[in-house]
């Protein structure tokens, strides 16, 4: 919060963006607006772009496989029980490999949760 403040005042006295930042936010000069308190927290992107892939990364990726958490050995395993998952008719994206999660839309990994 404290670094959105001094982006905003260097945005001011230069008179140019800085990090996006392009003046203050009209929502920031409401009185009862708090910045903090007054915002939704997005848990479709929070969660399933979030915490699921920063999961499944370290679990399943390479890069990662000497670490104690990782079970990147069980990968096939995982994927192979992954895709014989049938999934409700509510899901409308069946479920893809676990090595292409990158490419995974948040909708799939809320849904792989």
């Amino acid at each position: 919060m404290i670094a959105l403040y001094q982006m905003q005042r260097m945005q001011l006295k230069n008179r140019n963006p800085v990090s996006g930042i392009k003046g203050v936010p009209v929502l920031a000069m409401h009185k009862p607006f708090h910045l903090v308190y007054g915002m939704v927290i997005d848990v479709l992107h929070a969660v399933g772009v979030g915490t699921v892939k920063m999961l499944l990364n370290c679990w399943f990726s390479k890069s990662k496989q000497q670490e104690r958490y990782s079970i990147y050995h069980k990968l096939g395993s995982c994927d192979a029980k992954l895709m014989t998952i049938a999934v409700p008719s509510v899901i409308k994206r069946p479920p893809k490999s676990l090595t292409e999660h990158n490419k995974w839309k948040a909708i799939e990994y809320f849904s792989w949760l």
